[in-house]
C-alpha cells in the first residue's frame, strides 16, 4: 500500500505495470553491490534482473556499512529518494531480501541492491 494511501487517505491509480511514482520495471534504475565475498553472485544478480523485466541495471561499488560483516546475510533492497512500492516490487522479482528506506549505497539510482547470502544461494 503505498505511503500516502495508508496515512493520509490519498489514492492513486496507476497503469498496471507502473509504481505511484510512474515507473516501470524497465525504467528503475537500480545498482547493484557486492554484499558476498563471491563476485559471482553480483553477476548472477545482473543476469537475473532483466529476465524479470529489469533492463537499466549496473554494478557499483558504492560503500557500505556491512565491510566488516561479509558475507551479508540478507539482501537489502534500498528505497533511494523513499520509492518503497519500487522497492517492494523488486523484492517480490527477487522473492527474497529486506526493503530498507535509507540513503546508503547509490544515492543516484532508484534502487539498491546490496547482494546477500539468501540472495546468492537462490540464484
Amino acid at each position: 500500500m503505498p505511503i500516502l494511501a495508508k496515512y493520509f487517505d490519498v489514492h492513486n491509480d496507476t497503469p498496471q505495470g507502473k509504481t505511484d511514482y510512474g515507473l516501470q520495471k524497465n525504467n528503475l534504475k537500480i545498482a547493484v553491490i557486492k554484499g558476498t565475498e563471491n563476485n559471482a553472485d553480483t553477476t548472477k544478480t545482473m543476469g537475473f534482473l532483466p529476465q524479470h523485466g529489469y533492463n537499466n541495471i549496473y554494478v557499483t561499488r558504492h560503500d557500505v556499512d556491512n565491510s566488516n560483516n561479509l558475507p551479508l546475510l540478507e539482501t537489502q533492497i534500498i528505497a533511494q529518494q523513499g520509492n518503497v512500492e519500487a522497492a517492494n516490487m523488486v523484492k517480490d522479482s527477487l522473492a527474497t531480501g529486506k526493503v530498507i528506506l535509507e540513503s546508503i549505497g547509490d544515492i543516484s539510482s532508484d534502487i539498491t541492491i546490496i547482494v546477500g547470502k539468501d540472495l546468492a544461494d537462490k540464484l
